[in-house]
């Protein structure tokens, strides 16, 4: 260092600063981006948690009497068939088996079995999402393509939690790109 002129010096903190400050606003924008993801991730884990909340509801009501198991049954599936949140999101429901119990806006869908199906990647996303309910609950990344005609698959996450008492794995899924481009316009616009 001794050996530098001083403009060689001065040019070496600048190189320096810089760097240091390129990667901590890397960091700050993996972490904004981590941010963005783990809401749209804690917002869905709500929404199906909620879901099992009130079919635990109509399945503790054909337990006390209340109505019957059918009963319970129907109001479960009325509950999955009609809920949307944030546009156009909706509800599923597979059994442990992988059979489709319920979807929310695909009728033809469900009495099919569908454990063996897999995503745009070949990763077999709902054997996946039976593990994550059979665990407790946990979240699945797969790739899909939107409703229309583009067909470019995108990711989608979905919280799969468990309804035990039926077998059931209840699940919401959203696509995640919007998360990706929101960043990226944040990125670009600094």
């Amino acid at each position: 260092m001794r050996s530098l002129t001083i403009k060689a010096k001065i040019t070496l903190q600048i190189v320096s600063f810089t760097i240091g400050l390129m990667a901590v606003a890397t960091i700050c924008f993996l972490d904004l981006h981590a941010s963005m993801l783990a809401q749209r991730k804690e917002a869905i884990q709500q929404i199906v948690d909620g879901a099992v909340s009130q079919i635990q509801g109509f399945y503790d009501a054909s337990k006390k009497g209340t109505i019957t198991e059918d009963e319970a049954r129907k109001q479960a599936a009325n509950l999955v068939h009609t809920l949307r949140y944030a546009g156009n999101n909706y509800l599923f429901v597979y059994n442990y088996n992988g059979v489709t119990e319920l979807h929310g806006t695909r009728a033809d869908l469900e009495g099919k079995q569908r454990g063996a199906e897999v995503d745009a990647k070949g990763n077999a996303f709902i054997q996946q999402q039976i593990a994550n309910a059979k665990a407790g609950g946990g979240f699945t990344t797969y790739y899909f393509a939107k409703p229309g005609d583009d067909k470019t698959p995108y990711e989608k996450i979905s919280y799969d939690a468990p309804f035990a008492p039926w077998s059931w794995v209840v699940s919401s899924g959203v696509y995640v790109d919007d998360i990706d481009n929101a960043f990226y316009d944040r990125l670009v616009s600094i």
